[in-house]
């Protein structure tokens, strides 16, 4: 009668320690991504510079890009299909405009 009580009180013991761990588990959330990082869409360098210098200074735009808004929208609508990248579970592709951009700064200034 006392083994049965004994090992009623561990049995007990342990499922008590195991669900403590499970909730220790559950308040312990990891995140994929920095929240920063989610903002990257909406405040990132390129979509504030784009539409920065659209707005205030379009002769800059056209020194940043190296071509007119005309050639540049007529290259990314041609180059699109080939370089446009799908998303993921994970993170968000970058977009084919933010692609070409970066693309032709390289090529025009090497950096």
């Amino acid at each position: 009668m006392d083994d049965e009580k004994a090992l009623v009180s561990a049995v007990t013991v342990l499922i008590g320690l195991s669900l403590r761990k499970k909730r220790k588990r559950k308040e312990k959330k990891r995140t994929w991504a920095k929240p920063w990082l989610l903002r990257k869409g909406i405040q990132g360098a390129f979509q504030n510079l784009e539409t920065e210098l659209l707005t205030e200074d379009p002769e800059q735009l056209h020194n940043f890009r190296r071509m007119d808004d005309a050639a540049y929208a007529e290259l990314l609508q041609k180059i699109t299909p080939l370089i446009i990248r799908k998303d993921t579970v994970m993170r968000q592709a970058i977009g084919p405009g933010e692609r070409l951009s970066i693309t032709l700064r390289y090529l025009a200034t090497g950096e």
